[in-house]
This record gives C-alpha cells, sequence and structure tokens, in this order.
C-alpha cells in the first residue's frame, strides 16, 4: 500500500451497533493504515439539574416524602422509612412550566397533598397566568388527582398544618399583571373538603388592609405551644421583615416583632416531632454570599434573636450554597432530636438529602 498520510477516521454500522476506523499505527513509519472494529458504548447522559426540593413526613406511618422539580415537571419520591433511600418515585405533573412545589399531609387520612406554582413570570391573565395548583394522593403518591387551580395569579405557595387539630392553611402572594401583590389563604378545618377557589380569602391586617410584600418571600407555621395560633413570616410593604400571629383561621393577622433574617431569599420551618422544638431556617446574605442560617427553639425558650442564629454546616464544615433558592426542612419521628434538610447545593444536578442530630447546626449527607 502506498504512503498515504491521514488522520483518524470513523464510519458506523447502525444495524450492528459498530464503530469502524482507520488510523495511522504510531510504530508504522510508511503510514499503514490499520483497520479496526469496537462496540459502541454511549456516553453516559448528561443529569437533568432538579430544582425547588421540598421533603415531609408522615405524622402516623412515618414515611419519608420529597417533591421536587425536573425538567419544568413535579416529580414526588417516597422512602417508606423517615430517611432515603426512595422506594418509588413518579411525576405528579407533566405540563412542563411547573415549579417550587410543596407539600402537606393531612393527619386525620393521611392524604398527601402537592402545591406548586404553574407558569411563573407569566403575568397577563388568561390560559398561561401564573397560578398555584394543587393535586392530592391518597395512596402514598402511588397516583395522582387532577391538577386544580388553588390561587389564579400566585407567584409563590406555601401551606401547613395545625399541630393540635390538623386543619390545613395554604398561602399564597398573588397578583394581577405582575404588580399590586398581597397575600391570599385558605383554610380547611378538619372534616373540610378540599378547598377550592371560591373558599380563597384575603390576608388582612388589624386595620382591615391586604397584606403586602415587599418580596414574594413568606412561610407559614402553626404555633407548637398554643392552639389555634398560626405564624406568617415575612416582608410587609413599609414594615419589613417580621412575625404575624392569627387567631382567627388565618383571616386577620397582628404583627408581633422584626424577624431576626431581615430579608432572606427563601425560608422554612418545622417543628420537632419528640419535644416540640422549633427550627427556622433561612437562605439568607450576609457581607454578599447567600447560604443556610437557621435558629434552634428549644421548648421554653424565650423568643430568638440575631445572636441566636448560626450558619448550617455540613461534615467537613462547609456551608451550604444552593443551586436556586427552594429547600425543606422536616423533623424525624423516629430519632427524638433529628432534623432532615432537603436541598440542591451549589455545583450539583441532583436534589440531595441531610440529617442533622445536634440542634440542626452540622448536617451529614445520607
Amino acid at each position: 500500500m502506498a504512503d498515504v498520510r491521514v488522520g483518524p477516521y470513523l464510519d458506523r454500522d447502525l444495524a450492528a451497533d459498530n464503530v469502524f476506523g482507520v488510523v495511522i499505527s504510531p510504530g508504522n513509519p510508511t503510514g499503514n493504515l490499520i483497520g479496526y472494529s469496537v462496540t459502541a458504548v454511549a456516553p453516559p447522559p448528561t443529569p437533568t439539574q432538579e430544582s425547588s426540593p421540598h421533603n415531609l413526613v408522615s405524622r402516623r406511618l412515618g414515611q419519608y416524602h420529597q417533591s421536587k422539580t425536573r425538567s419544568g415537571n413535579i416529580l414526588y419520591r417516597r422512602s417508606d422509612s423517615h430517611t432515603p433511600p426512595f422506594e418509588f418515585e413518579n411525576n405528579v405533573t407533566t405540563a412542563g412550566t411547573d415549579d417550587y412545589s410543596c407539600m402537606v399531609i393531612e393527619p386525620a387520612t393521611e392524604r398527601t397533598y402537592c402545591l406548586w406554582i404553574r407558569n411563573r413570570g407569566t403575568f397577563p391573565p388568561g390560559a398561561n397566568q401564573e397560578r398555584a395548583m394543587e393535586a392530592f394522593s391518597d395512596d402514598d403518591g402511588e397516583t395522582w388527582s387532577t391538577p386544580a387551580v388553588i390561587f389564579q395569579g400566585a407567584n409563590t405557595v406555601a401551606a401547613a398544618v395545625g399541630n393540635h387539630d390538623g386543619a390545613i392553611f395554604r398561602a399564597a402572594y398573588v397578583g394581577v399583571n405582575g404588580s399590586a401583590f398581597w397575600m391570599q389563604g385558605t383554610y380547611q378545618a378538619p372534616g373540610d373538603a378540599t378547598p377550592t377557589a371560591a373558599d380563597v380569602f384575603d390576608l388582612l391586617d388589624v386595620t382591615g388592609a391586604r397584606i403586602t410584600l415587599q418580596t414574594p418571600i413568606f412561610s407559614v407555621a402553626s404555633d407548637p405551644s398554643i392552639d389555634s395560633l398560626w405564624i406568617l413570616t415575612c416582608a410587609a410593604t413599609g414594615l419589613g421583615a417580621g412575625r404575624w400571629h392569627s387567631t382567627d383561621d388565618c383571616r386577620t393577622w397582628q404583627r408581633q416583632t422584626d424577624s431576626v433574617f431581615p430579608v432572606p431569599s427563601a425560608m422554612s420551618s418545622a417543628i420537632g416531632r419528640h419535644d416540640r422544638a422549633l427550627f427556622r431556617c433561612a437562605l439568607d446574605t450576609v457581607s454578599g454570599a447567600t447560604f443556610l442560617r437557621g435558629t434552634y427553639q428549644a421548648p421554653g425558650d424565650g423568643p430568638v434573636s440575631t445572636p441566636d442564629i448560626f450558619t448550617l454546616l455540613d461534615t467537613t464544615g462547609a456551608r451550604f450554597t444552593l443551586q436556586g433558592v427552594a429547600f425543606g426542612v422536616d423533623s424525624s419521628p423516629d430519632i427524638a432530636g433529628a432534623w432532615l434538610l432537603t436541598c440542591v447545593r451549589t455545583g450539583e444536578k441532583n436534589a440531595s438529602d441531610w440529617i442533622s442530630t445536634d440542634d440542626c447546626r452540622t448536617w451529614e449527607r445520607l
């Protein structure tokens, strides 16, 4: 064969899924061509970026539930113990425009509700307007009801279960044409049917005015000690970040005190299953860096203040910076003093789950 100088060349037999090629042998100065055949091995798929995870542990059965966003759909996963690994997963939605999910479980029936935002950032009224959606499952996430709109024009949504009676409070930050945002809610007492759009009410302060916010970030919780007391943490317009209380089924709210977190990017809270401690967690910005910080209020402790804030650390001492702004926290029903965190850390594609047994200071990856 004549001395031919060529670069590598590849061709593929699609039927046999083989790759054929010719190369110049490194030890062959005459440049003779050597043929070869190898079986093609597809490269591993690029992981899809996940976001906005939320976690929840069922009170009665002790199952660990997680919802998160993948490719614009809400994905649900379940472990039949209080921590991963997950035994089951499926899609709650397949619309491709969904994000920012959260979950609550009705204590009496163990019905699981999943809430999320569809078409976030699409403001003009119409079929594609942003809204808060909801679906429920009565078989531990195996199947889900047809999604229904609960808050039209909603930009963010949250929900909490009453610690004393099992009532469910849903709240959303809603607006018209991307402006004039205010708070709305629904209240589902034990035994009530799932609320519809007709059951929505405006959250009002003690003067009767709508509660409007500086940012769409807020959290809701049931007080662990006082029956029928609900807590709203938000940055109200003109007042800054603070805690609000309601004792009339979440209709009317009175501001109590400044929040220890000035204007966080995200917030979540949970009540200890064994000792009723209160863990508050926020994605907070300090000196230009944004990471998870928290407060831990043990039973009998007074109100928390700025000196009580600590930075969440993993077992290497690294802070938790996140991909996106959403995360979830809950208390373990099986291990006294154990807390669970789910998030997508900066530089990672998938949601990860963490456990802490030192009052939420240090977290170990599960």
